[in-house]
């Protein structure tokens, strides 16, 4: 949170509102690929707990396993589609067009 406070003021003094409506609008949309990371990784943990209670090595390992290949999977798609669809997506959370431009 600090973070972004300091990032806000330096983005404020250097390029103006619109910077930060810019930084708002990358940020909404990196909260979309973080989702799904924290989607699966409570879920993993959730599952995990419950195999380690039982200790069952080889189904944690392999719990590990597949939630790691499927969340960078998942991820990188999204991300991809991100990259490609970026400027219908900055639309999406603006409609001034100098912070279009920031965002592309």
């Amino acid at each position: 949170m600090v973070r972004t406070m300091i990032t806000n003021s330096l983005g404020a003094m250097v390029g103006g509102l619109i910077f930060v409506s810019a930084l708002s609008v990358q940020s909404s949309i990196y909260m979309l690929l973080c989702t799904v990371g924290v989607g699966i990784g409570t879920t993993t943990m959730a599952l995990g707990g419950i195999f380690y209670g039982e200790n069952d090595k080889s189904s944690l390992e392999s719990l590990l396993s597949l939630s790691i290949k499927y969340a960078v999977m998942i991820i990188t798609i999204i991300a991809i589609i991100l990259i490609i669809f970026a400027p219908l997506f900055v639309k999406l959370f603006s409609h001034d067009p100098p912070s279009i431009r920031y965002c592309n």
